[in-house]
Formats: C-alpha cells, sequence, structure tokens
C-alpha cells in the first residue's frame, strides 16, 4: 500500500477506525445473512452456499476455512468440488460489483472526486509530503573515504541514497559504499532533508542518474493479487476445472451466478450508500472501506488509481484485520451451525 498509508493507518485508526470498522462488519454481516438465508430456504446447499460466500467477497482464506470445516463434519468428497465451482461462479462480479459500487456512489451523491480526496488527504494528521528525488556530487573532501552509511545528513533526514555514479558507471548504492570526490549521489527523500545533504555533500549534479543505464530500474508498480479460478479450483478440488463450463451454462450456474451477484451487491449498495448519506463519509474513504470489507487488491488498486490518491489504501488497511478475522470465522460457523441442523 505503499509508506505513505502506513504512516496515515494510525491516524485514520484513531480518528475514524470505530465507524470504518463498523461498517465493515455490517457488509461482512449481511454477506452471511444472506448465504444463511439461501441455505436455509435450501436455494442453495450448503456447500455452494459457503462457496457462492466466499467467491461473492473475493476472500480465499474463507473459502479455505469453509472447506476445512466441511472435512470435519465428514461431509462426501464431491462437497469440496461443489463448493469450489460455486466461488469460481462467482467470484467475477465479486470483483467488478465493488468497482460498480464505487461508481454508483459517485453518480447518485454527485461527488467531485478531487474535492473528496483533498478533504481525505487533509484530514491526514500530520500531513505527510510527497518524496522528492535530487542528485548530488561529492565535493566535499571530509566524506572522502566515508562510508556511505556514515555521512551524517543521512541519519535521521528520511532520506535514501538508492545509487550513485563512478567514472560514468550507474551501481547501486549501499551503507558500505565508500566515497570518493566526484561521486554522484541519487537521493530520495522529504526535501528539508534533500536540502541537508546538498550541503553536506557539495553541490547539485548535472545529472540524472534515473535516466542513466545501470542496474537500478525505476517503476510505479500496484501490487495485485488475483486468487481467481486456478487458485479456487485448487482449493475445491482438481476435478472442480473439469466441471465448470458445464456448471456454468447449466441451470446451476445461472442460479450460482445470480444468488452470488446478490450476495456481493447487496451489501456493498446497501453500506456504500449509508455510509454517505447517514455518516457523510468521505468518498475515497467509501471506496477504501469497500474494497477492504471484500479484502479486494484489484478493487483497491482500481479506487486509488480513480481518485489518485493513497487515502483509499489508508481505509482499506484499517478496515482489512477485523473483516479478515470475521470471514474466516463466519465461513466457519455457516458450516458447523448448518450441519448441527441437518
Amino acid at each position: 500500500m505503499g509508506c505513505r498509508s502506513v504512516r496515515g493507518f494510525f491516524a485514520s485508526l484513531r480518528s475514524r477506525g470505530l465507524a470504518l470498522n463498523a461498517f465493515a462488519a455490517a457488509i461482512v454481516a449481511l454477506g452471511v445473512t444472506l448465504a444463511a438465508v439461501g441455505i436455509g430456504f435450501h436455494w442453495v446447499e450448503v456447500p455452494a452456499g459457503v462457496g457462492l460466500l466466499s467467491g461473492a467477497t473475493t476472500n480465499t482464506p474463507n473459502l479455505a476455512a469453509a472447506q476445512q470445516a466441511l472435512e470435519q463434519v465428514k461431509v462426501a468428497e464431491s462437497a469440496t468440488v461443489i463448493q469450489g465451482l460455486a466461488y469460481a461462479v462467482a467470484y467475477p462480479f465479486g470483483i467488478i460489483g465493488i468497482i460498480l459500487t464505487m461508481l454508483l456512489v459517485r453518480s447518485v451523491f454527485h461527488i467531485d472526486t478531487k474535492a473528496e480526496v483533498a478533504a481525505a488527504e487533509s484530514a491526514q494528521t500530520p500531513p505527510i509530503p510527497k518524496p522528492a528525488t535530487r542528485n548530488f556530487e561529492v565535493r566535499n573532501a571530509n566524506l572522502v573515504g566515508r562510508t556511505l552509511g556514515k555521512v551524517p545528513a543521512l541519519a535521521s533526514s528520511g532520506v535514501v541514497v538508492s545509487r550513485f555514479s563512478r567514472d560514468g558507471k550507474v551501481d547501486v548504492a549501499r551503507p558500505d559504499t565508500v566515497l570518493r570526490m566526484g561521486d554522484i549521489l541519487h537521493a530520495v527523500g522529504p526535501e528539508d532533508g534533500l536540502d541537508e545533504l546538498r550541503v553536506v555533500a557539495g553541490a547539485e549534479a548535472g545529472v540524472d542518474l534515473k535516466t542513466l543505464p545501470g542496474p537500478v530500474t525505476n517503476r510505479r508498480l500496484i501490487p495485485v493479487a488475483f486468487p481467481g479460478l486456478p487458485g479456487a479450483m485448487k482449493l475445491g478440488g482438481l476435478r472442480s476445472g473439469e466441471k465448470f463450463v458445464e456448471v456454468l451454462l447449466g441451470a446451476s450456474g445461472v442460479h450460482w451466478l445470480l444468488y452470488g451477484a446478490i450476495v456481493t451487491a447487496v451489501p456493498l449498495v446497501a453500506v456504500g450508500l449509508l455510509a454517505r448519506l447517514w455518516k457523510k463519509m468521505n468518498y475515497a474513504e467509501i471506496c477504501g472501506l469497500l474494497a477492504g470489507s471484500m479484502t479486494d487488491p484489484p478493487a483497491l488498486a482500481f479506487a486509488q488509481q480513480s481518485t489518485g490518491s493513497d487515502a483509499p489504501a489508508v481505509a482499506g488497511a484499517t478496515v482489512y484485520p477485523i473483516v479478515m478475522l470475521l470471514r474466516v470465522f463466519s465461513a466457519q460457523l455457516l458450516v458447523f451451525v448448518f450441519a448441527e441442523l441437518a
């Protein structure tokens, strides 16, 4: 989620953590209730019901926990296959449903995304400046022979030297790198810390090391994990894959697809609209709440990209721990309760 998100996590937890976690717990509870209703009224069998719940909420640990519970109550081996198939059928709309709900909330309330993001980021205390990058040439004779890790300006300034150039060759900078006169240092960090390093190093360099070839690359990465169908098939049994297309195109597949969409959409839409209407929750935080409550990295990546902010990641990180615990617990609870009632 990025260092800035982690630093903003604790401030978010203190100021808005209770409301965010309450709404996230409500999303979990509504989804479990809908799954329980479907199982209780025999619209779906228990293995299919817990598989649909796992897929509709894009939560693979939930699937694994339910599978373990099914094995403990000694159901037929085919039950885990059915569970995996139901998960695979419901999973795609699980991702799409989160994104559609974000767009729905924005449309219903005519939200100005830029204004919402500005308000969310200003609420983070203290404000977190974005890091800058600069290049410095070593002209200070006192630094010659000193290792990079012992440069005074790096001790507490928050600046990191990621690479250096010597005799036209760019290499990775390490704490034990011994400095020489004329070395070019590529530094990343807050402006104040960079200004301090410039005074110590000697001068700004007339070259940007990021543009020169070397062993260090510079990319913007968004971590995205798709548990997807392969994981579902593995958890549900290898034979699940053989029947997936058959089930998807059959009557059971359509029935599961529709019911999974309900389990996905109803909790998200209800809580998303309520959070905005009742608590006037910031849109960026709602996006993080929706993605975090479904423990869904692709939806969170979409929220960050569409808002251009880390605020959704902060909200998502705030609700993630409690949501994961509730998801795993509720999956096993459903299996054990209906096993007792059978």
